[in-house]
């Protein structure tokens, strides 16, 4: 088996799906096990080889996961996150490889976040992660800690519909929002799923000619991801009962999350949307960023992302179909990639209404950095209170 049979094996790929399974520990356990059988059946080469001398810290993460599963459901919620630092710190050098590093403006660009809504109008301040004296609001997900204010931001506006669950777009009102240029960011990342790391390779396992400038960072890239590939999948299943109050596929990625909490490292984490089907050769688009809160006080948010960040005033879908705003100074945002979002028909995203309406985005980011230099610098800031 070479690297691009094993990147294209359905039971590699991710997210991984339970449907068919009643016991989630089962599961998990197979899975692991299966991979690591296909990591033991690669055939040699370069990259296969340097993912084969970690095979024992790769079987180590997988062990200390399923321990980790294993005592929450036991109801030994410390043991279990004791067990979930060992998995990490047995991969740490892999996590350390694809960490996104001083992510800055140039680097991520504008991000977007929605809210469905009825209201005619929002502030930034009410787009902005929930208030702190209104923590009960904040809802189980994925990436969370309950009680604990996050700010989650989506690489496009399509991905961002898709985790909103695909609400009516007459009911959307949506923001961008980018790092201030003194800003930068160390992020976890867990953006290189298995089907995007396959637009790197020809079907004989090597890095395509076409990247050869690059073949150093992709072969880096390639053997990081699959090493950390048991900690990714336990973070990437979907929810089986989706209503349900306790959803054990979130168990690992929250822990995850109350690592980046309590690890001063790292300001967030970088993950693809289970959601979104698509890959682009950038991971953004179809990924997620979550940012929890780090100065945590009784009412308001959280000032430091607050004086991270800056941002859009929210706008309607509707108002933003209707203008033509223009695609804003920035050529590098406008999204010239393409994108499959009906399944077989794939187009470029910035001719659909989506990437369109990305475009407008930016226009209202260019129009407030042009006025922060010419004597508005607080323009686009968000407010703590």
């Amino acid at each position: 088996m070479n690297l691009f049979e094993l990147l294209s094996d359905p039971d590699i790929e991710l997210p991984l799906s339970w449907s068919n399974s009643n016991d989630f520990e089962e599961f998990i356990n197979n899975r692991f096990e299966i991979f690591l059988e296909r990591i033991n059946d690669l055939d040699s080469s370069t990259i296969a080889d340097r993912v084969k001398n970690r095979f024992d810290a790769m079987n180590k993460c997988c062990d200390e996961i399923k321990k980790a599963v294993r005592s929450t459901f036991e109801g030994q919620p410390h043991n279990a996150y004791q067990h979930l630092i060992k998995a990490m710190t047995s991969i740490r050098e892999e996590l350390e490889g694809l960490a996104i590093n001083k992510l800055g403006d140039n680097d991520l660009g504008i991000l977007f976040r929605g809210r469905r809504t009825s209201s005619p109008s929002l502030s930034k301040e009410e787009m902005f992660h929930i208030p702190f004296e209104l923590r009960h609001l904040v809802a189980t997900q994925r990436y969370s800690i309950p009680g604990l204010p996050c700010l989650y931001l989506t690489g496009s506006l399509y991905t961002c519909w898709e985790e909103m669950g695909r609400p009516p777009l007459h009911e959307l009102q949506i923001s961008g929002l980018w790092l201030k240029d003194a800003t930068t960011f160390k992020v976890l990342n867990f953006s290189n799923r298995p089907k995007r790391l396959n637009k790197y390779l020809s079907p004989d396992g090597s890095i395509s000619d076409i990247y050869d400038k690059n073949k150093t960072q992709l072969k880096n890239t390639l053997i990081n991801s699959i090493v950390i590939w048991p900690l990714m999948a336990a973070c990437s299943i979907i929810v089986k009962n989706r209503n349900a109050p306790y959803k054990p596929e979130y168990v690992i990625p929250q822990m995850v999350l109350q690592w980046i909490t309590k690890n001063e490292e790292f300001d967030g984490l970088c993950y693809f949307s289970t959601h979104v089907s698509a890959v682009t050769n950038s991971p953004f688009p179809t990924s997620n960023f979550i940012f929890p809160a780090q100065n945590v006080v009784p009412s308001g948010r959280c000032s430091i992302l607050c004086n991270s960040f800056k941002m859009t005033d929210p706008v309607s879908w509707q108002i933003l179909s209707a203008v033509n705003a223009g695609e804003g100074v920035r050529g590098s945002e406008i999204p010239m990639y393409n994108y499959e979002i009906i399944e077989g028909i794939e187009e470029p995203y910035w001719k659909t209404q989506f990437g369109m309406n990305e475009l407008k985005i930016n226009k209202m980011k260019s129009i407030i950095a042009l006025k922060n230099l010419n004597g508005e610098p607080t323009l686009g800031d968000i407010y703590e209170g």
